[in-house]
């Protein structure tokens, strides 16, 4: 094929697995394998953890059914040597990336606020701002360049007017985009030049500054809310602790404390053993009637 960059052994060849320079020099069945081991892998712990827990969440639907997807792929590339239609797109490394993502509990975390962030009124009002004067500058691009040289290169219609001065907006094609009318006519450098005041050094850094503070309200929220489950749970069990007539070991105390707070071991850790202390210098800590 014409993406091929392979010389010495090949794209066309189906012993050989062309994805990579190291991937190319493994086999295509044993690559297969390998996809299935993983993926088998990955459908194992979904199953594990839905029965564990007792529901599934929208991220445990979705990283199923990308690896049920990756599954049934790779193995119906064993019967017909492309996996699923068409047979131009090779859909299992293209679901590589989605499976790491629905598997990382940091990344469901970013994406919820990031979410949360730009779905906030404020936000979603500066983007239909943003909207708006890309379509008001294409039509006034239609009008003003209408039966010129300008008009027919760039606003021959208004997807094309659209696509013109949406590149202009990220620069990439001015002052090209501009030439044209400005060859003829100065004036029509304001066209352009107020186009980009406005929608690239004007609304889109307000549309930057409403994101971010919306994101940081999003984290501050966020981080509001586990600090609370964490002193509700926190005194929930101080107060089973006073009621124990046992008590727990402090080491049983810290390493469920540090399984609750998250992965930062070595500061959760510090962390654990100052609450541990704490409860027990109270009298109603770990290792304490």
């Amino acid at each position: 094929p014409c993406w091929c960059w392979l010389r010495d052994d090949g794209c066309g060849d189906p012993a050989v697995f062309p994805r990579s320079m190291l991937s190319s020099q493994v086999s295509m069945r044993d690559a297969r394998m390998m996809h299935v081991a993983f993926v088998l892998l990955v459908l194992v712990h979904e199953i594990a953890k839905c029965l564990a827990v007792g529901a599934w969440s929208p991220w445990d639907r979705f990283g199923f059914g990308v690896s049920f997807f990756v599954f049934v792929d790779t193995f119906a590339a064993f019967f017909n040597g492309y996996g699923l239609p068409p047979q131009s797109i090779y859909w299992s490394p293209l679901m590589r990336p989605l499976i790491c993502v629905a598997l990382s509990s940091t990344i469901h975390n970013y994406c919820s606020q990031v979410w949360n962030a730009v779905t906030t009124k404020g936000v979603v009002d500066v983007v239909f701002l943003q909207l708006g004067i890309l379509v008001i500058w294409v039509w006034l691009g239609m009008l003003f360049f209408a039966d010129e040289p300008e008009g027919v290169a760039f606003f021959a219609g208004f997807e094309d007017g659209l696509r013109s001065m949406f590149i202009a907006f990220t620069t990439a094609n001015f002052p090209d985009v501009m030439m044209l009318a400005y060859s003829r006519n100065r004036f029509a450098a304001f066209f352009f030049v107020s186009y980009l005041v406005m929608s690239l050094y004007v609304t889109f850094n307000v549309l930057l500054a409403a994101m971010y503070s919306a994101y940081k309200d999003s984290v501050e929220r966020s981080d509001a809310k586990r600090g609370s489950q964490l002193e509700h749970y926190v005194g929930l069990i101080g107060a089973s602790l006073c009621q124990s007539t046992k008590g727990i070991p402090r080491a049983t105390f810290e390493r469920m404390f540090c399984a609750f707070c998250g992965d930062n071991s070595e500061w959760n850790q510090e962390r654990a053993s100052l609450m541990s202390g704490l409860l027990a210098a109270g009298g109603g800590g770990p290792d304490a009637p």
